[in-house]
This record gives C-alpha cells, structure tokens and sequence, in this order.
C-alpha cells in the first residue's frame, strides 16, 4: 500500500483537504476530534458491505451517532431531511460538532444541505464511496434535494472541509461503478488544458485502473480540476462553470426518461456522444470528438444507451424545460477542441436532429 495522496486547496478563505489513497479511514479522528459530538449519515448499501470496515462512529466522539440511510433518488425528500434534522435535535448536537457522510452522491447531497441548514452551518466531512462521487458530487459544494418531481429544486451551495477519497471502497466494488465514474473523467479530460486526457490515454482497459496507484492518481487530478473550475464561479453566476454540464443536458434527460434506470455515469457518457454531434452539424468542433469519446467508451466497456428504447419527443420535452432554455434554444457548452469549449445557444430541431442520427445508429 502506497502513502496517501494529501493535499489542500482553497477557494478563497475557505480550503478543503483531500486525503485520497486506499484505507484511509484513520484519518477520520485527525478532523473529529476536537468535536464533542459527531453524527454520520451512512449509506445502508455500505454499511452492509463494508460492514467490518467501517470504523464505530459511535466512538468518534462523545454521544456520536450514526444514522443509516437508503441511498438513491428516493432519499432526497423533505420527510427525510425532517427526520435527519429530528433525529439531530433530539440527540442536541450543536452548531460546532461534525457531521459527515458515507455513501454515493445522492447520501452527499442530501448530508450537504442539513451541514448548510442545520443551526445556519456545521463542519462537514465527506466520504464519497464510488468513483462518481470522489470526483464528482463531493466537489463543488452543490447539495440538494428533491421537491415537486423537480431534482435539486431546494439547495445551497455549501462544501465540506476534508474529503477522504477511499480507494478501497473502489478496489472492492463491481466494475460497473468504476465505469459510472469514468464517464465524468472522460468528461474533464475533454474541457480542460490539462495532462489528464494522456494520462487516460495510456491505460488500455479497465483492468489497468482498478489499482489503488491509478485510481488515486486519476481520482487527484480530476478533483483538481474541478476546484479550479469551481473556485471561479462558485455560485454558477458568470459561465465558467458551464462547462461541467458538457454531456448532462442529453445525460439528465436520459436519466429522467428511464426515470433513473440508466445510471449517472452511462447517461453522461452517452449525452457527451450526442452533443458531439450537435458540435459537428453547428461548425464548431474543430476535432473529431465522437470518435475520440467513442474510443475511450470501448477501451473501458462502457456502452452507450440505446436511445433508440426512448421516445425522442419526450426527451425533448424533458429538454425543454431545463433551466439552460431561453427563448426557445437551450444552452449547451460544445467541446470546439481538445481542453477548449464554447456556451452556445442550441435550437432544438438541431438537438431533434442530432438524437434521431445517434438513435439511427444504436
């Protein structure tokens, strides 16, 4: 077992360290105790998993408890948030104790915004458990939850002070949640200048990531570069940030239309194919990037969604009544080349033309 990777970044007087590297867990007491109580929000599916893995948080500190959820869409809800918040009233945990997560993304968004909410903010720890959430949701400081049918309606932004990416939780899952991850590391690969894109050109199959030296190496670079973009638009206010929804306007109807069936990962992946080709038809792609996303797809045995199954009306309807429309077009960061996008106002008939060429050819 190699060191840790250990390493602090900041977004301006607020920092974040991330401690990523496999069996790591220890490093819970480094940030804990100075906490008189401590609660954790643990993800059922891990717990039962990872059961003898995972440290007695109610050990942490004096009176710590842990609460157990089930993960999935189905948790972010205003009655689970009330019962988490009863549960924290009822056991008096105050403004200066911690709170941390242990679980996927949906466990993080729903932890995320009772640390912002709870006495107007508390320290908050982050264990994200799948390759998706050390290098996605866990950063950026974007926590929700769900309300209306509308995902994410009620939020904040609000990051957590150390992320303990585990690699183990990685090493020891099935391959399909490294594939899931995967699709947003080919993702950053894409729209920042950076070496990321050859680093994960040198590796020939999925087998080759599924080490802790490689995972952590790709896990380090891809949340570097998500804090950067982040830490310049932390409130989504001035575009910069636009470009991480590269693939997620196709990917998040994909994912509303199989009414979440078709995972993060494979939804992304596949919308990043579909905008490709509204890159190409709209003259903006200067290289050819259905190939090239298409080439890291095989490589890894990630396999795009048969959107074909799908009612392209409908996903254009979920389209529609994104957030990103206006006045008829929507607006879509297009990859122009390699490490360079573009926020362009897309109209829908090319969006209808681009989903009924790539349903043609599933």
């Amino acid at each position: 077992m190699t060191e840790a990777e250990r390493f602090i970044l900041k977004r301006g007087e607020f920092e974040t360290t991330y401690i990523i590297g496999e069996k790591i867990l220890q490093h819970i007491w480094d940030y804990s105790k100075d906490n008189q109580k401590a609660i954790f929000i643990v993800s059922s599916n891990v717990d039962k998993k990872f059961h003898e893995y995972l440290p007695d948080f109610g050990n942490i500190g004096e009176g710590s408890i842990k609460f157990t959820v089930s993960d999935g869409e189905n948790l972010k809800n205003i009655k689970s948030y009330q019962k988490i918040m009863s549960v924290m009233l009822e056991n008096q945990i105050e403004k200066n104790s911690l709170i941390g997560y242990v679980g996927g993304g949906t466990v993080g968004d729903m932890t995320g915004f009772v640390a912002a909410t709870y006495k107007r903010g508390m320290k908050l720890m982050a264990i994200p458990t799948t390759l998706l959430s050390q290098v996605d949701s866990s950063i950026g400081g974007k926590n929700g939850i769900n309300y209306g049918g509308v995902k994410n309606v009620i939020g904040t932004f609000y990051e957590p002070s150390v992320v303990l990416a585990d690699t183990y939780f990685l090493t020891a899952s099935e391959d399909s949640y490294l594939r899931d991850g995967l699709g947003e590391i080919i993702k950053y690969a894409i729209i920042e200048k950076t070496d990321l894109f050859s680093v994960l050109s040198q590796f020939n199959d999925l087998h080759e990531i599924k080490n802790e030296q490689s995972l952590t190496r790709l896990i380090s670079k891809s949340v570097r570069i998500k804090h950067d973009i982040v830490s310049r638009d932390f409130y989504d206010q001035n575009g910069i940030r636009a470009k991480l929804n590269f693939g997620h306007t196709v990917g998040h109807a994909l994912e509303s239309i199989s009414k979440s069936a078709v995972s993060h990962g494979r939804a992304i992946v596949t919308g990043m194919l579909v905008e490709s080709m509204i890159s190409r038809k709209m003259g903006i792609a200067e290289d050819d990037f259905y190939s090239i996303i298409t080439e890291f797809m095989n490589k890894f045995s990630i396999k795009p969604v048969n959107t074909a199954q799908y009612s392209i009306e409908n996903m254009l309807h979920i389209i529609r009544n994104d957030k990103k429309t206006r006045d008829g077009n929507i607006y879509i960061p297009l990859p122009v080349k390699l490490g360079e996008m573009s926020l362009n106002a897309v109209p829908m008939e090319i969006i209808s033309e681009s989903l009924h060429e790539f349903s043609g050819k599933q």
